[in-house]
């Protein structure tokens, strides 16, 4: 083996790995004909021959690079071993570089100095602490020729802190020694794809043009490589030069919790029996419905969410291993964050070989969906009802905390298998509307209009438009006493049953529907039955009156596959019901429970049930000491307490420390998705729940935390809908579409932002909500 090679002796034959993984990514470059400084590369066994052969080694080096390295350069010497720029360590800082170099002695001793680093008291430390390999340690060099860089920098091509898919550039003027100097800061620009998104404001305009090209460079050596890179680069005027690359190395990135998804089915503060509840029972829906497309998989389901500040965080890892596994890029995540403003789904969409193993059951999904599924669904809700029936009987007759949790294992089954098929028939129906869709005379069908008429009897704006109707067709003075009364006065009235029996048709039918219907610990309308009463009241005439249109189509064909998305709705509204109904139960079953541990002064009041976990309640039989659950439930409502006043949490987290929150903030702008089209402009109006309702005249921007399908009333009458929640798929996004209201989504702390009666500016096109400061008399609303 020779004492010297160039690093062009390797352009046409493998490299044999005796250079170090430093060399090893230059080789790479090289081969793949990215532009490198002249290198010249000293292997281990150099160093190992001059410790065994001293003078007689370092004779015979010190000969080969006067001959094979011109001495008229100046040189960078550098250290390439075998324990660092790995994957998982760089071993950055514990090997010296020496810049400046020029000569054959001198060459000598910078070459030297750095076999003599591989043996330190610093190395054996860092190798103890990472698990680095104790022996073999092997050290080559690297001889590289010095750039007089007009600019010069480092480079990666994923942010090694979140692990994003986006480019970092940070760079300074002339050599790039600098950037370690103290007092020394950096240019810094951020890409997504070749899209500049950041600048740092001392970044000058000079290089824009360069650090473009260096852009395009970098992601092009991350695809011939094949993996995310970390690079040192040098510009001279004229060319880039790449000085070093390796693989972006970490321990492993901290987990990335987000809130942007979560909060729209799981939103505000949660308790923890409803958290212990909720948590695998849907992630257990997820489980199955993935072991039936891809089979036994490593997926852990159970980590898909956390809790931070009360609320719920999905684990965006786990999505990406769930998107993954289907042929999706696992960057896609961005795109469902908001991250990547220019998300295109089907770019990342890449269907791997090893996806090939799973044809056969996604083949047999599909099958299942177009052949079996209306017919098995069909009979799963007859059975559902019989069963949630049952359940409701068993918790009104059951007095023993042991019953009550007996049925609460049933109740818990047979709401994961509705959550199970409610996946499906969410996926079922969005396939046949994506069909319908792609027939030119049908893609501007909106899905209200796709919803048949046979669903009136799970609607509960139907019911409400009812009752209105019987109200407005009593005497005026029947009105008059109505609009002040309230549920248990107009229970006490004469001469008014039609509208007692149908209200009472409407709580028996509804009164399980709530502000969330995720939350089992929030009231529900059949408790608050007064404030159902007052949304009513509140308006005149048939405001929520069924939408209907007639369609014309071309052909029987097209007639057919309407009938048949609409029928797929159907099933996807009428799962949803039964789902929430069934989900109703948990809090009668609970309180029921509650009641029994209040009797026996476990708890003050039947609602503190919900500060208990699961395992809690099923151990309170074995506990004869009543203070110890409430001393854990105090704890609890004092937590929650204060974060309820928490309005800025972050919409991400990083790792599982609950990070410190920043202070308010109070601009008068404010920005969120776009998630319905349109301009308006008028009054605002907060809307926190049921309780809030009336309030909303026609034509009001309604500001809400979420939606739920017990908020649909209040679309029928809002000019634009702000939410602090939610996406492109949210309750609150579809809604607005399909009545044509701008609407605007995930505004964070929107709802203390904003107060009641401020002039609000709505653009839905590009997300972007105005407060007026000063309020104009006699303005009009523009749509």
């Amino acid at each position: 083996m020779k004492n010297i090679y160039k690093l062009e002796d390797f352009l046409n034959k493998r490299e044999n790995g005796d250079f170090g993984e430093k060399a090893a990514g230059l080789i790479l470059l090289a081969k793949k004909g990215y532009n490198i400084p002249k290198t010249f590369l000293i292997p281990y066994e150099v160093r190992n021959r001059c410790l065994s052969n001293k003078d007689d080694g370092l004779k015979k080096l010190k000969n080969d690079i006067e001959k094979e390295i011109p001495d008229k350069c100046f040189y960078a010497v550098r250290s390439s071993s075998n324990i660092e720029d790995g994957k998982r360590f760089s071993s950055a800082g514990l090997f010296s570089t020496y810049l400046d170099i020029k000569g054959t002695s001198e060459i000598l001793k910078a070459v030297q100095k750095i076999w003599q680093s591989l043996d330190t008291t610093n190395i054996e430390s860092y190798v103890a602490k990472t698990g680095l390999p104790k022996n073999n340690r092997q050290m080559a060099v690297i001889i590289q020729e010095m750039i007089n860089p007009v600019l010069s920098g480092v480079l990666f091509t994923r942010n090694p802190v979140t692990g994003f898919k986006e480019t970092i550039i940070e760079a300074i003027e002339g050599r790039g020694d600098k950037l370690i100097q103290k007092g020394a800061t950096p240019m810094r620009w951020v890409f997504r794809k070749e899209r500049l998104i950041n600048k740092s404001p001392c970044a000058l305009s000079e290089f824009d043009d360069i650090i473009s090209l260096l852009v395009k460079k970098s992601l092009s050596i991350e695809s011939n490589l094949k993996f995310p890179v970390d690079i040192e680069w040098v510009y001279d005027g004229k060319e880039i030069y790449f000085v070093q690359v390796r693989n972006i190395t970490t321990r492993g990135i901290d987990p990335l919790f987000s809130n942007r998804i979560s909060r729209e089915f799981m939103p505000g503060i949660i308790k923890p029996l409803v958290w212990d509840v909720n948590i695998p029972l849907v992630n257990g829906a997820w489980k199955k419905l993935l072991t039936e497309l891809i089979g036994k998989n490593n997926i852990n389901v159970d980590e898909l969410a956390k809790q931070f500040y009360g609320r719920s965080y999905f684990n965006m890892g786990v999505i990406g291993d769930i998107l993954q596994s289907i042929g999706i890029d696992r960057h896609a995540i961005e795109g469902f964050l908001g991250i990547d403003e220019e998300f295109n789904f089907k770019k990342f969409f890449k269907p791997k070989l090893k996806m090939l193993k799973h044809i056969p059951r996604l083949l047999s999904f599909i099958f299942y969906l177009l052949l079996s599924y209306e017919k098995e669904i069909t009979v799963k809700l007859n059975v559902w009802e019989e069963t949630i029936k049952k359940i409701k009987s068993d918790v009104e007759k059951s007095g023993s905390i042991p019953d009550l949790l007996n049925t609460y294992d049933e109740l818990f089954n047979v709401n994961n298998e509705m959550a199970y098929y409610y996946l499906i028939a969410f996926f079922f129906s969005g396939f046949h509307y994506k069909r319908l869709e792609s027939f030119s005379s049908l893609k501007n069908i909106k899905m209200k209009e796709v919803i048949p008429e046979n669903t009136k009897d799970i609607n509960p704006n139907i019911f409400l438009s009812q009752l209105k109707v019987i109200i407005e067709a009593l005497p005026s003075e029947t009105q008059e006493k109505i609009k002040n009364a309230s549920y248990e006065d107009i229970k006490a009235m004469e001469n008014i049953n039609e509208l007692k029996k149908e209200f009472q048709i409407f709580f028996d039918r509804f009164g399980h529907l709530s502000d969330s219907g995720n939350d089992f610990s929030v009231p529900q309308w059949k408790e608050n039955k007064d404030a159902i009463l007052k949304l009513i009241n509140a308006e005149s005439g048939n405001i929520y009156a069924h939408r209907e249109k007639k369609e014309k189509f071309i052909n029987r064909r097209h007639e057919k596959l309407f009938l048949k998305s609409a029928k797929c709705q159907e099933y996807k509204e009428r799962v949803s019901f039964t789902y929430n109904l069934g989900f109703s139960l948990f809090r009668d079953l609970f309180l029921r429970i509650g009641e029994v541990l209040k009797e026996r002064n476990f708890i003050e009041e039947r609602e503190d049930i919900f500060y208990l976990k699961i395992d809690e309640i099923k151990d309170s039989e074995k506990i004869n000491d009543c203070k110890k659950l409430r001393d854990v439930i105090s704890r609890r409502k004092e937590k929650l307490k204060k974060y309820e006043s928490v309005n800025n949490v972050p919409s991400t987290i990083f790792g599982y420390k609950e990070p410190p929150l920043l202070s308010e903030d109070n601009s008068n702008e404010f920005k969120g998705i776009p998630a319905s089209g349109g301009y308006y402009k008028g009054k605002a109006k907060v809307i926190k729940g049921v309780q809030d309702f009336p309030k909303v005249k026609k034509g009001d921007i309604i500001v809400i935390p979420y939606s739920d399908i017990g908020w649909s009333p209040l679309f029928a009458k809002a000019g634009a809908v702000i939410s602090q929640a939610g996406g492109m798929l949210s309750h609150s996004a579809i809604i607005a579409r399909e009545y044509g209201i701008p609407a605007v989504v995930s505004v964070e702390n929107i709802c203390n932002l904003i107060s009641d009666n401020d002039i609000i500016y709505v653009n839905g096109f590009d997300g972007t909500i105005t407060r007026e400061i000063i309020l104009q008399k006699n303005e009009k609303n523009i749509t």
